[in-house]
């Protein structure tokens, strides 16, 4: 009986030629099947002489499939994984023999679908960092920053000495959408000028985090009051931010 499964049809290297069998012997006509092997052309009703190319074949299509021929008993004995389990444990229960098949199945289905997940996320960052530096940002944010009309939760809160020092903060902001954004990052209100933020335009991607370094510089004794706006074609992110050169409580 021929056995199923992936390590039941694996064909020995020294039998493989050019990605296919070396031999076609095993793929011939028997006296009792003549027409159930068709070459190779996919049981189009077509066969080559080596010379005219393709030919039209007598036989009507459907007379050569497996289908058409199982009522003749022309249909292989095939094992499966259950099957040998059983041929080759006699004490084995046939319930947890196919136990046995269908975990087997399912595991071969999930990492079947595992590798093409890892292949299509593959193409799909290929593809971003393809396509990251054909945005021109200028076409696409025309127009002023302004804040958004939600503020998030988060202050930022940094002190520095007057003309003389800068404090930092870091901030991580990631795309709230999938796939990538282009972006553009600035300060708004009155100190803005006191304020500054690298990087300030990129693209914010959804698969990582973009790291974003603003920088508190005061001119002035007192307190520095300003909005700090990360803006894309989908969403406006806005933080409320304040600065004091020590002196002035918030």
């Amino acid at each position: 009986m021929d056995r199923l499964g992936a390590d039941a049809t694996k064909m020995d290297k020294d039998l493989i030629q050019h990605y296919g069998p070396s031999s076609l012997d095993d793929y011939v006509d028997t006296p009792d099947t003549p027409d159930l092997f068709d070459g190779g052309d996919s049981e189009m009703g077509l066969f080559g002489d080596g010379q005219t190319g393709l030919t039209p074949f007598a036989t009507p299509h459907m007379t050569t499939t497996l289908a058409a021929k199982s009522d003749e008993g022309t249909l292989p004995n095939t094992m499966s994984y259950s099957d040998e389990l059983v041929l080759n444990n006699p004490n084995m229960d046939t319930v947890r023999a196919q136990q046995l098949n269908n975990w087997a199945n399912q595991r071969e289905i999930s990492m079947t679908n595992s590798h093409n997940y890892m292949n299509n996320v593959e193409q799909y960052d290929t593809i971003q960092e393809e396509e990251e530096d054909q945005y021109d940002l200028d076409s696409l944010f025309n127009h002023e920053v302004q804040a958004g009309h939600v503020i998030e939760r988060e202050t930022i809160v940094l002190r520095a000495p007057v003309n003389s020092g800068t404090a930092t903060h870091e901030l991580m902001v990631k795309n709230i959408y999938m796939g990538f954004a282009p972006y553009r990052a600035a300060f708004v209100d009155d100190d803005a000028n006191e304020w500054s933020v690298t990087p300030n335009d990129g693209v914010l991607k959804s698969s990582a985090d973009t790291q974003f370094i603003i920088r508190y510089t005061p001119h002035n004794n007192g307190v520095s009051r300003a909005h700090f706006v990360i803006e894309t074609e989908d969403f406006v992110k806005t933080w409320k931010v304040v600065g004091s050169t020590g002196e002035y409580e918030f």
